[in-house]
């Protein structure tokens, strides 16, 4: 079996483009999207993304194989593809216009985005709730919203919330 990896919308479109037989398997027949219409389409596929995740967790959750009782929340520095901007000595555009720096003790100073995350971790590792942001964006701020989007298991959220030293701040 061959692997190919693809890092982007731009590589995927790309992959179809030189292998008709692949996209024709996913259901292109007629004519392969562009570039912006691969991005609209990928865009709104989030919702349905997120409501088939829930209907997972909540699955599991039923079948006891996840379990409440400890969660962890933790973030972690992503690197954007291509090249970072520069203003020294000639002004340079990112390759990446929605991607800022952000700096964390173990990578220093990365280029990308930052993905916030909670996961079970009692009985099984699953991850339950999660967020992207700008590499600029604090792991504190993104607690609540990552509480809220946490799914109620029999009209409750239980349990215990670990994160490291970063979460232990007064916000």
């Amino acid at each position: 079996m061959v692997y190919q990896r693809l890092t982007s919308l731009r590589s995927l479109e790309r992959f179809l483009h030189q292998h008709p037989a692949v996209a024709q398997a996913c259901g292109l027949t007629a004519r392969i999207p562009s570039y912006r219409t691969f991005c609209r389409r990928f865009h709104t596929l989030e919702a349905p993304a997120w409501t088939a995740a829930r209907q997972l967790i909540g699955t599991l959750a039923r079948r006891h194989w996840l379990r409440w009782g400890l969660l962890v929340i933790d973030g972690s520095l992503l690197a954007a593809k291509g090249r970072p901007p520069r203003t020294k000595p000639q002004r340079r555009p990112a390759t990446d216009p929605d991607a800022s720096w952000g700096y964390s003790p173990t990578d220093g100073w990365v280029w990308g985005y930052r993905l916030h995350g909670i996961v079970t971790a009692d009985r099984t590792t699953a991850p339950v709730a999660w967020r992207t942001t700008t590499a600029t964006g604090h792991e504190t701020t993104q607690v609540g919203p990552l509480l809220r989007q946490t799914p109620r298991w029999r009209g409750k959220r239980r349990g215990w919330l670990v994160g490291d030293g970063t979460y232990a701040s007064q916000r």
